[in-house]
């Protein structure tokens, strides 16, 4: 028993590192020669050790601090099964409540969402109603011709202009003055990119990173994990592992 237990946790942690691999081994690409290399660091979101309290994120997982914070925080909940399905594509709907779940942790708003809904493809019965009702209001997530497109999968050049926009909201971190550098930071968002404003301030805002290659792959999709590394480096800038975050 105990050497089935040791196989399938070898085998959990192999299959994360292959997911950071996947990632690009995400971090700052002006120090990208440097990732892979960094101190361990410590994380001022939460405690910096885990628990492992998702079968599928155990305690060596690059990303559980950030994953079992969030889910103390109220952020993430996880799956039915009591999985977390940490590199599973992020949905539109899943960060909509995810950034709800942590403004109310936060900064404890109230919100009450209209009686008539703004979407045609999200009706008041919908489980994520309120929060996408909020990420609309707040100009933080738009829609489609009317749309919103619950369950579409979330680019990670969609992920930096949602958190842009948040921080605009939130009147944090500069957000609403910044000005892009004229130079690039990455090789594949050139200063005419549409959202070379927004993916540049979360460069350098410390929120999103690139990627080891000087990239930031502004069309891969985003995962359930990327969500929860840029949430907790929102408000905490400081001392997260670089090696650990997109």
């Amino acid at each position: 028993m105990r050497l089935g237990r040791s196989i399938t946790r070898l085998h959990l942690l192999v299959t994360a590192a292959v997911a950071v691999l996947a990632l690009g081994l995400p971090g700052s690409a002006a120090n990208a020669s440097a990732v892979g290399v960094t101190s361990p660091g410590v994380y001022l979101g939460g405690p910096n050790e885990c628990e492992g309290i998702f079968p599928d994120v155990p305690t060596g997982y690059p990303f559980c601090q950030y994953i079992e914070h969030m889910h103390h925080i109220g952020v993430a909940q996880g799956f039915s099964d009591g999985t977390f399905r940490p590199t599973s594509v992020l949905r539109r709907q899943e960060f909509a409540a995810f950034l709800y779940r942590y403004v109310q942790h936060h900064r404890g708003i109230e919100f009450i969402p209209p009686t008539a809904p703004t979407f045609s493809d999200v009706p008041p019965s919908h489980p994520f109603f309120e929060a996408i009702e909020w990420a609309a209001s707040a100009g933080i997530m738009e829609g489609f011709e009317g749309a919103f497109r619950p369950g579409a999968p979330m680019l990670r050049q969609d992920l930096a202009r949602a958190m842009y926009h948040f921080a605009v909201w939130d009147q944090y971190r500069g957000a609403e003055s910044f000005m892009p550098p004229s130079g690039p930071t990455f090789l594949d968002v050139p200063a005419s990119h549409f959202l070379y404003k927004e993916i540049e301030w979360n460069a350098a805002a410390n929120v999103m990173l690139g990627f080891v290659d000087g990239r930031f792959r502004p069309r891969v999709e985003a995962r359930r994990q990327e969500a929860m590394a840029v949430l907790a480096r929102y408000y905490n800038p400081v001392g997260v592992p670089a090696d650990k975050v997109a």
